[in-house]
């Protein structure tokens, strides 16, 4: 068992800030190692995205490695059966230097951990076939491999070519998406030993790193993040009108939040990043296996308003947070008190009589 680092809010944040989004994974990499003891030093992303940019931001904030999803858009033409990495392919010539002359000191770089961040952080790849063979496919009466024992997916773990299998699924996949009656708790229970008698074995992801690290391969990483949603591109979250909408909303209150300079509000609006806020309404003006998806997510009292009104509904809760955050403005707490300043003292200025005299 080895810890994770994720991200905590599940959000976009790194598509709308990212020194803030570096900051945010160092906090939670503190966090855990407060609670057990150890930092983690493998992080995952929301919903497994990654691009050059949130490597570079990852390897910022002091990861030793990271988990990529294994589909063409992140590998191209590569198997994700071996060890890649993106960093450290160009040489670093010049210092950037400010206008004094001075080289700028990073503020948000981790130092490096000897034997531990020596190199570019490491992609470590899901496999999608074998782990959506689980993950979509083990209840599927219409799959020509159904059903699925664990002795035959064994077998197809101890027949792969490559160096390592890494498989990943959701935590509902075992008990929500396939019931306990489809047989999935016995074929989990099961699979362990029968990769042990394959002379299989289970490495964590660091150890994974350790074994493979002096053959891993450069992988240039694509401009746009890719994720393990359905297709595989970021537009699963971004890709209809209302998406589009609700993410600039977002926009907006994170903004807003950081021009309060008040972190419980910004703590808030980067709640209000989550992906599931775009996920729960890819179905919008969409049909196909995809949007069922995201309706099946979708709460299902919300349905009786239709799907105009509920999106109406969904955006207003951005404008809401967007009005409410307004008093907060330092600007207006000094207007504020400016106003409260004038008054007292022009109370004071104001001759006031004796109470003895108002009678006369």
């Amino acid at each position: 068992v080895e810890l994770i680092g994720v991200d905590p809010y599940h959000s976009f944040l790194f598509l709308l800030d990212l020194p803030a989004f570096v900051l945010r994974m160092q906090e939670m990499a503190s966090e855990l190692e407060q609670i057990f003891g150890k930092r983690p030093l493998i992080t995952d992303t929301t919903e497994m995205c990654m691009s050059a940019s949130l490597y570079n931001a990852l390897d910022t904030a002091g990861f030793r490695g990271m988990l990529v999803d294994g589909r063409g858009q992140a590998l191209g033409w590569r198997e994700s059966t071996h060890l890649y990495f993106h960093g450290d392919e160009r040489p670093y010539t010049l210092p950037i230097r400010t206008g004094r002359g001075k080289r700028i000191v990073s503020k948000l770089a981790a130092k490096p951990v000897q034997n531990e961040r020596s190199q570019a952080p490491y992609l470590l790849s899901r496999h999608v076939d074998l782990s959506d063979d689980v993950g979509f496919r083990f209840t599927n009466h219409g799959w020509s491999r159904y059903p699925l024992y664990a002795d035959t997916y064994a077998d197809w773990i101890a027949n792969a070519r490559g160096d390592y299998i890494l498989l990943g699924w959701d935590f509902e996949t075992f008990g929500e998406h396939h019931r306990q009656e489809s047989g999935i708790f016995d074929f989990a229970k099961s699979l362990p030993g029968e990769l042990l008698q394959r002379n299989v074995a289970c490495y964590t992801a660091s150890q994974l790193i350790d074994r493979h690290q002096q053959h891993a391969h450069y992988l240039p990483l694509p401009l746009y993040p890719t994720t393990w949603a359905d297709s595989g591109e970021v537009d699963f979250f971004l890709g209809n009108s209302a998406q589009q909408s609700m993410f600039r909303l977002m926009g907006h209150v994170y903004n807003m939040a950081k021009l309060t300079e008040n972190q419980d509000l910004i703590d808030l609006a980067i709640w209000l990043t989550q992906s599931d806020n775009l996920h729960l309404i890819q179905w919008y003006g969409r049909g196909g296996s995809e949007a069922g998806v995201s309706a099946y997510f979708t709460p299902r009292e919300w349905w009786s308003m239709g799907a105009n009104r509920l999106i109406n509904e969904y955006q207003q809760v951005y404008v809401n947070a967007l009005q409410a955050m307004e008093p907060y403005l330092p600007i207006r707490f000094l207007r504020r008190s400016e106003k409260k300043h004038v008054a007292r003292s022009s109370n004071k200025a104001t001759p006031q009589l004796e109470p003895e005299l108002v009678g006369r």
